[in-house]
């Protein structure tokens, strides 16, 4: 059972945030739900000159020089050792990595993983042997495990793993928003699949990387400088109609 602790309301850009833990354990998440008709997801890895932005704040501050408000932004997918990302990667349309189905090691191959997308301001989860790359995608991560795929959980998880460690994902609710949530402190791959299903209420839901993970939220200290990132996701919000 998941229940929540506490409703926060973060700047004014920012909507609904929860904080929440499963019930008689200890490992706060906090998540922020988006509605696509009000705010805009963007992917970003290197600036206009090739150079990798490698830190949420690089990416905050030019999206602010370009004139836009972030309201959130996190590391995205998994990535390579030479800071390539590992799977599919897709900026503004165009294709800078392609799509990865091979197997191996390690949590971006514990199939079923999957892709997040999105195409005009609809947003989705696919699992990998399912994604077809399109023209009318915009923007696309590619990552694994699948915590949730069409309500269910992975197979591989397990409820009472002893495997913990801070993890960030993205959803997509049935609604279409998206929701971006962090481990404040350790969970396992259960705790996390359970909270973006029951709390959160995503049918499907991508893990996106472990103990290197951030989120910022607009209304938060600046973000730290910690690990070199490749893909990181930004939110905005739309300029008014």
């Amino acid at each position: 059972m998941i229940t929540r602790r506490r409703m926060l309301q973060l700047g004014s850009l920012a909507p609904a945030v929860m904080i929440a833990s499963r019930a008689g354990a200890s490992q706060p998440v906090a998540a922020a739900v988006y509605d696509l008709s009000r705010y805009r997801l963007s992917l970003h890895w290197k600036d206009d000159a090739g150079v990798p932005y490698r830190t949420l704040q690089a990416v905050t501050d030019t999206i602010a020089r370009r004139g836009g408000r972030v309201a959130a932004v996190t590391n995205a997918g998994i990535y390579e050792t030479d800071h390539t990302p590992l799977g599919l990667h897709i900026e503004e349309g165009r294709v800078l990595r392609p799509l990865n189905r091979d197997d191996g090691d390690g949590n971006f191959f514990l199939k079923p993983n999957g892709v997040f997308s999105i195409a005009g301001d609809v947003a989705a989860i696919s699992e990998t042997s399912a994604f077809r790359v399109s023209d009318d995608i915009s923007l696309a991560t590619q990552s694994g495990p699948l915590l949730v795929l069409d309500g269910a959980i992975h197979p591989a998880f397990r409820r009472r793993s002893t495997s913990r460690r801070t993890r960030n994902a993205v959803g997509v609710r049935e609604d279409g928003a998206v929701v971006l949530a962090i481990s404040r402190t350790p969970v396992t791959l259960w705790d996390m699949a359970t909270f973006m299903r029951d709390a959160m209420g995503c049918p499907s839901a991508l893990y996106l990387d472990g103990v290197i993970s951030q989120l910022w939220l607009d209304g938060d200290p600046p973000p730290e400088t910690r690990y070199p990132y490749v893909g990181i996701l930004a939110v905005t919000e739309r300029p008014p109609a």
